[in-house]
């Protein structure tokens, strides 16, 4: 987790230098092409760790020191996470902001669907 939340923390202060900058030159067009390619790249390395931890479930739980009780339950589990964080990903903005068919729920669209 350290290493991701590492990963994370420099691509956001990353972010934040580079968007801020660009609306320091009033540059709005620059920042938001920043802050776009920021959420593609970190929507690419989001992707890569999840496939990565999917596959390798189980031996990051061994790496962990869990003993055998927890690898049997405790893999299934990790790779049940991604259809559950799949399903947020798509309900959040949904609810949220109202999208499609869904109204817009805010705060309370986001309580939705990370319960959901």
């Amino acid at each position: 987790m350290i290493v991701i939340y590492t990963i994370a923390f420099g691509l956001s202060i990353g972010a934040t230098a580079v968007v801020s900058r660009r609306i320091g030159e009033k540059d709005a067009d620059g920042a938001a092409r920043a802050a776009v390619q920021v959420l593609a790249l970190g929507t690419l390395i989001s992707a890569i760790l999840g496939i990565f931890g999917a596959i390798y479930a189980l031996e990051l739980l061994q790496l962990m020191g869990a003993d055998a009780e927890v690898l049997a339950e405790g893999t299934g589990y990790a790779r049940v996470l991604i259809l559950g964080n799949g399903i947020n990903i798509v309900l959040d903005p949904a609810l949220i902001f109202g999208l499609g068919p869904f109204p817009e729920l805010g705060l309370t669209g986001a309580a939705i669907a990370s319960s959901a």
